[in-house]
């Protein structure tokens, strides 16, 4: 497969068979990059992983994410991160409208002692709980239904995320959601404290045509 990449287009993965000696021509189309904001950036990281796969990421604030209702008409979708300081629960409801009247998705992440999924939580009350604590070994999702996020994935079937590369005893961060009122596709798990702990990735339309998906 041949593997295309322009700045400020998105990434085409074309099939292509050469032959031995002899010259190959494929032709490629590519589509300008789709935007996709991102709120509560640790380092970068989130952005950098976008513009990698043929996104063009805009930064917006965290903090002050009600003042970027103007701004959703210029994005297709919105990750909120959610690192740093959070925003009130009465400015993360305004916005979490304003995405819905535009039509706009958003992906709430979960971050340790922080993370949108928290600050939706204490808004919203939506999911009910978010637990969190450390653990040693592997941090895992099992899908329990087909879906396109876990392309290529068996159900039922854990999903490595994780694991402290020290290995041992060593510990590392988890989190998992409960009582969610969208559709939860996905449980949360780490071996040392027993399997499947709770939620780890839901989606809820909000419209027709725009969804929230949790990220835990």
């Amino acid at each position: 497969t041949l593997d295309v990449r322009k700045p400020g287009y998105g990434v085409a993965n074309v099939p292509v068979t050469i032959a031995s000696g002899a010259a190959t021509r494929a032709d490629v189309r590519l589509e300008l990059a789709r935007l996709v904001a991102v709120a509560g950036d640790h380092q970068g990281s989130v952005a950098a992983f976008l513009s990698a796969n043929g996104y063009t990421a805009v930064p917006w604030s965290w903090t002050n994410i009600h003042t970027h209702v103007a701004d959703l008409e210029n994005v297709e979708l919105v990750v909120l991160n959610g690192t740093g300081t959070q925003p009130s629960a009465a400015n993360l409801t305004t916005f979490v409208n304003a995405a819905a009247a535009a039509n706009r998705s958003l992906i709430f992440a979960g971050q340790f002692n922080s993370g949108s999924i928290r600050t939706l939580r204490t808004a919203f009350a939506d999911p009910a709980t978010v637990t969190q604590n450390f653990t040693q070994g592997r941090i895992y999702y099992r899908p329990a239904v087909e879906h396109p996020i876990f392309a290529g994935y068996p159900v039922g079937e854990p999903i490595e995320l994780m694991r402290n590369p020290a290995g041992g005893t060593s510990n590392q961060q988890y989190e998992f959601f409960g009582g969610y009122s969208g559709t939860t596709i996905a449980a949360l798990g780490a071996e040392a404290q027993g399997g499947d702990l709770g939620g780890g990735v839901a989606y809820r339309f909000t419209t027709p045509t725009s969804v929230h998906v949790l990220l835990d």
